[in-house]
């Protein structure tokens, strides 16, 4: 355009002094006209400067490369690309680095070793019971000898330290409620015989005349481990000593439903039916 608009302009100025030769204008037309280029002069130089200044900023915005909208807040510094931009990639820096997955949080307070990775914490402390015959204590340690269909086997178990969920059931034939309710208990060893262990403890009274030829007639096949208790001092038939470790207080049958690590969980005096053992047998498996 500029250069269009400069050869106009040349055009104009070489033809029109031919034109007033032609005419043989006067010497005031040629001063009018002298006045009329330099007036054209002056407006077409100030129009080209102006040209020159916007193709200059146009230019400028092309060749940067930071300004693709015409803004700086928009494509410039502020993208990222200047100082404003690294001070984003520090506060990054701060959120992903130390701060997260450094000492504060996978460091020392949780066993780490600073760069994320977290050690396996130690195992908590074996818990402490106190030991009772109460609901909630440890039952205490005792020894019973077991026998079955042929007799006292030599081998003793500590029925409070079974490891898993165990029933204790101190019963004698001499004992109504106790034969009683027995089938029932051998039922319940058998459904439940791979999470429970059912211990019947027979009293030291009528052991010797009647318990083992009532297990060979009843119960030679049955899931029970049973146990022979101890006379708690001599001649004394009526103290039996497991019974009495383990909270007997003169009642039978007795019934002690401990947990895997040998908490009491329930305890009664008087018979027992299926139904209600299995319900509390439930309750401690489902702790």
């Amino acid at each position: 355009m500029k250069k269009i608009i400069s050869v106009a302009l040349l055009i104009l100025m070489c033809c029109a002094p031919l034109c007033a030769c032609s005419m043989d204008f006067s010497a005031e037309i040629d001063e009018a006209m002298d006045g009329l280029y330099d007036t054209l002069y002056n407006a077409f130089e100030l129009f080209f400067k102006q040209t020159d200044v916007d193709d200059s900023d146009s230019d400028e915005g092309v060749t940067d490369g930071e300004k693709p909208n015409g803004g700086e807040n928009q494509g410039g510094e502020n993208s990222g690309s200047g100082e404003s931009g690294e001070g984003d990639a520090n506060e990054n820096d701060n959120t992903s680095g130390d701060n997260t997955s450094g000492d504060n949080t996978s460091g020392d307070n949780t066993s780490g070793d600073g760069n994320g990775n977290v050690e396996n914490p130690s195992e908590p402390p074996e818990e402490s019971y106190e030991i009772g015959t109460q609901i909630g204590q440890k039952l205490p340690s005792y020894l019973v000898e077991m026998f079955d269909e042929n007799g006292l086997s030599g081998e003793c178990i500590d029925p409070s330290a079974l490891g898993k969920v165990t029933v204790i059931n101190f019963w004698g034939t001499w004992c109504p409620p106790c034969v009683g309710e027995l089938p029932e208990f051998s039922e319940v060893a058998t459904e439940y015989k791979d999470s429970v262990t059912i211990v019947a403890i027979h009293s030291v009274q009528n052991f010797s005349t009647s318990a083992v030829s009532h297990i060979k007639n009843n119960f030679a096949d049955s899931d029970i481990i049973f146990a022979a208790d101890e006379d708690l001092g001599a001649g004394n038939i009526y103290f039996d000593e497991c019974y009495e470790t383990f909270g007997g207080n003169g009642y039978y049958p007795y019934t002690i439903i401990i947990d895997e690590n040998g908490v009491i969980y329930y305890a009664k005096e008087g018979a027992l039916s299926k139904a209600a053992l299995i319900a509390q047998i439930e309750k401690v498996l489902a702790k």
